[in-house]
């Protein structure tokens, strides 16, 4: 039960992943990196998917599932926000 959310920068990821550690509110990180940079399908790869690798590193997921508190949300939506 998660919700993607795509940052503008992989700066403003890594703030969010920051603050959601420090508050414990559950946002995390998606992928590692694109699929097409992944070493166990390197012999697959025909070319490079650069929006694959610039989402890779700037979405993250929410929680959303029904235990999560209303000053939970209100942090998150507010750190979302936050410039």
């Amino acid at each position: 039960m998660r919700f993607p959310v795509v940052t503008l920068d992989d700066k403003k990821r890594n703030f969010i992943l920051s603050e959601s550690e420090k508050y414990g509110l559950g946002i995390s990180r998606t992928y590692p990196e694109s699929l097409d940079n992944l070493e166990e399908l390197k012999p697959y790869k025909p070319v490079k998917c650069p929006q694959a690798e610039k989402i890779a590193k700037t979405i993250v997921t929410l929680p959303v599932h029904p235990y999560l508190k209303k000053h939970d949300l209100e942090k998150i939506a507010s750190l979302l926000l936050s410039n």
